[in-house]
């Protein structure tokens, strides 16, 4: 069940980057987790139980998020891909399902999709 403040970890290798992030999420009330420049950091706090929701920069400095986006998945939560390139041409096809915004995104943009990820999680599932 989510915390009253949904857990956000942040993966973003781009430091002015993160921090624009950082700041909005905090602004519209939700909490921050990390933000991580590599897969590692991230995967200990996925491990740790202590993320509802991920943002990833698909592409890091020493490669993909795709790790982090498969543990995520595994793990059963809700995650976003963010790019300032293609996204058809670097995501893999597995991934292609999963939500995606482009670089840079105006900020409410970004909550309102953690939110309606969120809330997805939350529904009960129709068959």
């Amino acid at each position: 069940m989510p915390h009253p403040q949904p857990r956000v970890l942040v993966l973003e290798d781009n430091p002015a980057l993160a921090e624009s992030i950082e700041f909005a999420l905090a602004t519209f009330g939700l909490q921050v987790v990390g933000p991580f420049e590599g897969n590692d950091s991230a995967s200990q706090r996925i491990r740790a139980g202590e993320v509802d929701v991920a943002v990833l920069d698909l592409e890091l400095g020493d490669g993909t998020s795709i790790p982090t986006a498969s543990q995520l998945r595994a793990a059963g939560l809700p995650f976003l891909f963010m790019s300032g390139h293609d996204m058809d041409e670097q995501v893999p096809a597995e991934f292609q399902n999963e939500m995606s915004l482009p670089k840079p995104v105006e900020p409410e943009i970004l909550v309102d999709a953690i939110r309606e990820l969120l809330a997805a999680c939350s529904s009960p599932k129709t068959a």
